[in-house]
């Protein structure tokens, strides 16, 4: 912030400086034509020159903003120190980070597809869920709520949702899918990795998005899987 604040310093103290210059002896008086030509002087190509340094320190200021830089234990939160972001991501820049998982645009439209198609199998997936009563599985709930593959839950998964709440997680889905595909070939200067088989699988979702008239039941099943 110290170093923000001394650049905005600095502006407001050259501007000052040139309106004195330019107007202070005639402010009675005022331009009439803007093409009258004239030779800048040698102080106000000084203070061009550092209003131009100034504005290229604020920007740098505010892109090491956007870099993850490594957090003391006393900073770092339980979820930080678990899911260990603040090092994996360590010397990313946050905002490009971010900006590879939003909404794929009009001229994206196999990332289009994708993001249709995962709002589809997530929307399908409660719709099951719903269903386990109908059906008699009762003890599938348990198993869904658990987060352990030999052990069910105590309690079982919830079947009831506000419409809200839904596509809220349809949405965190349909952009962390959007992200793996966008970071796929460049994971290592993402940041992330995948297992050679995750790697295939988000490759050969890529493929078929590619190709013409892509069945929807066929790109669902590799979305769901």
């Amino acid at each position: 912030m110290e170093k923000s604040s001394s650049s905005n310093i600095l502006q407001r103290y050259i501007y000052t400086n040139l309106m004195t210059e330019f107007i202070g002896a005639n402010l009675k008086y005022f331009a009439v034509s803007s093409h009258v030509g004239y030779e800048p002087t040698s102080s106000q190509l000084i203070m061009e020159d550092l209003l131009s340094t100034a504005l290229e320190q604020d920007k740098e200021y505010e892109r090491q903003l956007n870099i993850a830089k490594e957090s003391t234990h006393v900073t770092l939160t339980p979820w930080l120190r678990r899911t260990g972001w603040t090092l994996r991501f360590l010397g990313q820049n946050m905002l490009d980070l971010s900006g590879m998982t939003k909404k794929p645009t009009a001229g994206e439209e196999g990332l289009v597809e994708v993001w249709n198609s995962v709002e589809r199998t997530v929307k399908r997936s409660f719709e099951g869920v719903k269903d386990c009563d109908a059906r008699g599985w009762h003890l599938i709930l348990f198993w869904l709520a658990s987060s352990q593959g030999d052990t069910e839950a105590s309690q079982p998964f919830r079947q009831h949702f506000t419409d809200n709440t839904i596509s809220r997680y349809v949405s965190y889905w349909q952009r962390f899918i959007c992200f793996c595909l966008r970071a796929v070939e460049s994971s290592d200067e993402c940041g992330v990795e995948f297992r050679p088989m995750q790697k295939n699988m988000l490759l050969e979702v890529r493929s078929k998005v590619e190709l013409d008239n892509v069945m929807e039941e066929v790109l669902d099943a590799d979305v769901t899987a």
